[in-house]
């Protein structure tokens, strides 16, 4: 997924395009990256705040709220406001509902001056047989809070990532492996000033293979059968 920074109207109109997509081809289980209703590198917080968005009302979750009817489940990072603080969040929509939202607990570099710390525990999610945990890019530093997760259930982790590198694609195959877990990634494509984002979305099964992995510069959903 390409994002401009601070282009509210833009982005829900590249996910649109995703959502479609993804609809039209019998996608039942998306991802998208961290942060995708307003682009990550901003220069100050009234910037974040001036592009944050309420949880679930705000204009990329009610896209999200739309598609996610009929059975689908849609986990999407979002820039969200709150009256207490901003928060970098993912949210959790299925069949048409708001099913929860995950704060990030691990900030990275300007979001510790930026956002609100989530709780440290992940939260476990489950829908139609499917028992998940969400954690959000950097996170994946952290992995005693996914092997935490599996322990309390958890099958899945899906991943809002916003990263130029691929240092977490071989962080999340150790987690799959050690939690005998499934992951699935969605990295942002294209730039964003001087920051190139590396793309490569990936789906990894429970023994590290990777399974699915998306070009570097694609903007399209790309999706695998899971049993």
């Amino acid at each position: 997924m390409e994002l401009h920074l601070g282009d509210i109207p833009y982005n829900v109109k590249q996910a649109k395009v995703l959502l479609d997509d993804a609809r039209d081809n019998d996608v039942d289980v998306l991802v998208l990256p961290e942060m995708s209703n307003s682009g990550y590198y901003f220069d100050s917080y009234e910037a974040v705040k001036n592009n944050s968005e309420t949880i679930p009302t705000g204009p990329l979750s009610k896209e999200l709220v739309k598609w996610s009817r009929n059975g689908r489940l849609v986990v999407a990072g979002i820039n969200e406001f709150t009256e207490d603080g901003l928060y970098n969040s993912a949210v959790i929509i299925a069949d048409g509902r708001h099913l929860g939202t995950y704060r990030k607990h691990h900030l990275y570099g300007l979001e510790k001056e930026w956002f609100l710390r989530g709780p440290f525990e992940l939260p476990v999610f489950e829908y139609d047989g499917l028992v998940f945990t969400v954690i959000i890019c950097f996170e994946w530093n952290f992995p005693e809070r996914i092997r935490a997760a599996a322990k309390r259930g958890a099958r899945l982790v899906l991943h809002p990532i916003n990263s130029s590198n691929y240092r977490w694609r071989d962080a999340m195959r150790n987690i799959a492996i050690n939690n005998g877990v499934i992951t699935a990634s969605a990295n942002r494509v294209g730039r964003e000033g001087e920051n190139t984002f590396s793309g490569e979305s990936s789906v990894i099964d429970s023994t590290g293979i990777i399974i699915l992995k998306m070009e570097p510069h694609s903007h399209k959903v790309d999706w695998i059968d899971i049993d």
